[in-house]
């Protein structure tokens, strides 16, 4: 370890504090591991960097990575280079979180500008480690809201095929850092060169002279050029979603890519979490209602929610069930006194009415709608600003809605009463299949009645179709009837 703290509470930093003192300190007991408390050494020779090891046992708080001199000398070079990129911010070697129950090798506290309330934790790989542990410990990491960066050690995990020039081999847990993280690190400590994987390609290679052999695929990077010296790293963040990546100019590009890809991750995880806590505190109101009123008024007030989604959202998510209801009971209310009145309309045979029903057959389903549905088909009847818009009764709405189509009906009702009272005077069956013949949407769907048949005409464009319509059915269904083809052919010939 290169961080202790004296009995005094001052951090030392083994690579920077005065070897003497730190050698007094420790002789006396007076050098404390930072995470457990208990008594650390100081200790350094010819083949053996200066760094903290503890007196008498391990440190109680699992590190997950055995110290060598190779991760002493990543540490020791990425503590270096994060000092000096931000120097405002509170930047410490080998802190315990306890959020985590694990010791990030650097933790990065930004205290100013856009970064200002954003942990970063660094750690340097040299050890082997599985998927499943890097996994574990990277979703302990962004539950407690601190972006991890995992600088692998070049020279144990940037390997290279040695059969194929430039194709990748990938040891745990590279592959899975890559796909969760969005891009991967390399740092070389002995030239302090960084790599960054940010766009692999798929390639195939043939084994010369073997033509019946299975090609190989491998994974190559593009750019093949893709390190830089650690000074000339830069950042990019996403604020709003405690991320960020390292970069340098000639990646730019691919790196962005890959930036904006976790953005759309990170946005669309945000609204299925979003989505399960308001359908959670959907199921909680849905149920209240149920018990505190009936089932209908329950699955019409959640077809209201469920309409007006983006406007309660807020009420959804902060009020109590008995609160958001007694908020929004008055619509509920209206929606089924319009729908009583809807069904009312339905039961009545008189023209006006069945031209309502013709044209407005939906409402009929709304009590038996699920909000999704609701939602996805955009009903109207449970939008506040269509209900708010409706000042007297719904009929009157209605009427005025498919006045047009009420005129239709009217004008054939009015100038083909002698027409229509033959075709409802014929057989109910026959006069169906005949009014469809001539076209589809005259097919009466009830009892064959002068206004049944009347309403059917209001799918027609305009009163000059419905006209045209009913010269047809005078000639041929009325005048079929009356002096059919057959007979008329007979008497020609005598």
């Amino acid at each position: 370890m290169l961080r202790s703290r004296s009995v005094y509470g001052i951090d030392l930093y083994a690579y920077s504090c005065d070897e003497e003192s730190a050698r007094h300190l420790s002789k006396l007991n007076e050098l404390l591991c930072p995470s457990c408390n208990n008594p650390v050494l100081y200790k350094k020779g010819e083949k053996v960097s200066a760094h903290f090891a503890h007196k008498r046992m391990e440190c109680v708080v699992n590190t997950h990575e055995p110290e060598t001199e190779a991760h002493i000398k990543g540490k020791q070079l990425l503590f270096g280079w994060l000092k000096r990129e931000f120097p405002d911010a509170n930047i410490e070697l080998e802190v315990y979180i306890p959020a985590t129950q694990q010791i990030a090798d650097i933790l990065v506290e930004h205290l100013l500008d856009n970064l200002a309330g954003q942990k970063w934790a660094f750690e340097f790989q040299h050890s082997p480690l599985s998927e499943a542990s890097w996994s574990e410990r990277h979703q302990l990491y962004q539950k407690a809201g601190i972006h991890d960066f995992w600088i692998m050690d070049a020279d144990i995990y940037l390997k290279y095929s040695k059969s194929v020039e430039h194709a990748r081999l990938f040891r745990e847990p590279l592959e899975s850092a890559y796909n969760h993280a969005g891009l991967c690190y390399y740092l070389d400590i002995n030239t302090s060169m960084l790599t960054i994987d940010c766009n692999f390609m798929n390639s195939t290679y043939r084994y010369p002279g073997k033509p019946k052999a299975k090609p190989w695929s491998y994974k190559h990077h593009s750019p093949i050029a893709h390190s830089t010296p650690l000074e000339s790293t830069e950042f990019i963040w996403l604020k709003d979603y405690h991320y960020a990546a390292l970069s340098f100019p000639a990646i730019d590009d691919k790196v962005t890519e890959r930036v904006e890809r976790q953005y759309q991750k990170f946005w669309y995880e945000e609204q299925l979490k979003q989505k399960q806590l308001i359908d959670d505190r959907l199921a909680l109101i849905e149920k209240y209602s149920t018990e505190n009123r009936d089932e209908r008024f329950s699955r019409l007030f959640m077809g209201v929610l469920a309409k007006n989604r983006s406007t309660v959202v807020e009420d959804i998510l902060s009020m109590d069930p008995a609160a958001i209801v007694y908020k929004y009971e008055s619509f509920v209310e209206k929606v089924d006194t319009f729908l009583k009145e809807h069904h009312s309309i339905r039961g009545q045979s008189d023209l006006q009415s069945k031209v309502i029903a013709e044209m407005s057959p939906f409402y009929s389903q709304y009590p038996n709608l699920e909000p999704n549905f609701i939602d996805a088909q955009g009903m109207e009847l449970y939008d506040f600003e269509f209900l708010n818009d409706i000042a007297g009764s719904f009929t009157d709405f209605l009427v005025d809605r498919y006045s047009d189509k009420l005129m239709t009906a009217w004008t054939v009702f009015g100038n083909y009463d002698n027409e229509l009272s033959k075709l409802a005077g014929y057989n109910p069956k026959y006069i169906s299949k005949r009014l469809a013949d001539v076209r589809y949407f005259l097919k009466p769907r009830g009892e064959v009645t002068k206004e049944e048949i009347a309403s059917r005409f209001v799918r027609c464009d305009s009163v000059e179709e419905a006209e045209e319509l009913m010269c047809r059915i005078k000639i041929e269904v009325i005048e079929e009837i009356e002096n059919p083809s057959w007979l008329r052919e007979l008497e020609e010939k005598d």
